[in-house]
């Protein structure tokens, strides 16, 4: 094999590892910055759902304290009578 095609050869192998590393690193910088773009949402999410989940617990205790309430006045009036 001429050495003039051995260093071609060459030059084109080193240039596609070149080519196949800058993708390979533009690749990974996307990917991880759609996935802390996606790891952002849920986290909004999960806040959302706590809060919710917070709202309709303290609602829960309201009913039930009214509800105690009630039965409450509604023994005390038997109670009187």
């Amino acid at each position: 094999m001429p050495q003039s095609l051995l260093l071609s050869s060459l030059a084109g192998v080193a240039a596609g590892l070149i080519v196949a590393a800058v993708f390979i690193v533009l690749y990974t910088r996307r990917q991880r910055r759609d996935a802390t773009g996606v790891l952002e949402l849920a986290r909004v999410e999960a806040e959302r759902h706590r809060a919710d989940a917070r709202r309709e617990a303290e609602a829960a205790r309201s009913q039930v304290l009214l509800s105690a309430k009630m039965d409450t006045f509604k023994l005390r009036e038997d109670l009187e009578r």
